[in-house]
């Protein structure tokens, strides 16, 4: 996937990017709002982009973000915050991102996914 990823890409070999819409990666890859947010624009549309560049912009933001994450958030606030580090490498990556959502869905009602789908899936 690397060689379509350079074909597709101008930045491919310079971009720091940890969220990469063109990589295998892509839906598992974690981003802090210190990181870099990926340049290509036909991607700036896009939910999770938008989000980024919003917490970026507001670099009070801790904690790591997912693309599930990013996408689920229904206003980038000054102090978001991720999943922390410790929570990262002490727990499954995945069940602290679920976590998180749980979370974050029981202050926000605005959210995209419906929170009784989340209990399903983090039930199976």
């Amino acid at each position: 996937m690397v060689i379509k990823a350079e074909k597709e890409c101008r930045y491919y070999k310079v971009c720091e990017a940890p969220i990469c819409p063109l990589d295998d990666s892509f839906n598992y890859a974690n981003w802090f709002a210190d990181e870099m947010v990926c340049k290509l624009p036909r991607f700036s549309k896009e939910k999770w982009y938008k989000v980024q560049k919003a917490l970026k912009r507001n670099s009070r933001s801790t904690g790591y973000f997912t693309v599930d994450m990013l996408n689920n958030v229904a206003q980038a606030r000054r102090n978001l915050e991720g999943v922390t580090e410790e929570e990262g490498i002490i727990r499954y990556a995945q069940k602290s991102v679920e976590d998180w959502l749980v979370a974050y869905h029981k202050n926000h009602r605005n959210c995209l996914i419906p929170l009784a789908k989340l209990a399903n899936k983090t039930e199976e």
